[in-house]
C-alpha cells in the first residue's frame, strides 16, 4: 500500500470525529484534541501504562 492512501484514510477518519464531535454532546463523541491531550496526561503520569498492563492482563485471562 503506497503511502497517500494511508494519509487519506488517518485524515478521513479525523474528519469524521471531528463532525461527529460537533453534532453530538461530548459525553457521547468528545473531540480530538480533548482525546489526545487526556491522553498525553495518563502517559505522562504513567497511568496509561498501568490501565494497559491491567487490559492486556483481562484478555489474557479472557483466553484461557
Amino acid at each position: 500500500m503506497t503511502t497517500f492512501p494511508r494519509i487519506l484514510s488517518i485524515a478521513s477518519l479525523l474528519i469524521i470525529w471531528l463532525i461527529l464531535s460537533v453534532a453530538f454532546p461530548p459525553s457521547i463523541v468528545p473531540g480530538p484534541v480533548p482525546v489526545f491531550k487526556a491522553m498525553a496526561q495518563n502517559v505522562a503520569s504513567g497511568k496509561a501504562f498501568y490501565d494497559l498492563y491491567k487490559t492486556l492482563l483481562r484478555v489474557g485471562l479472557g483466553w484461557c
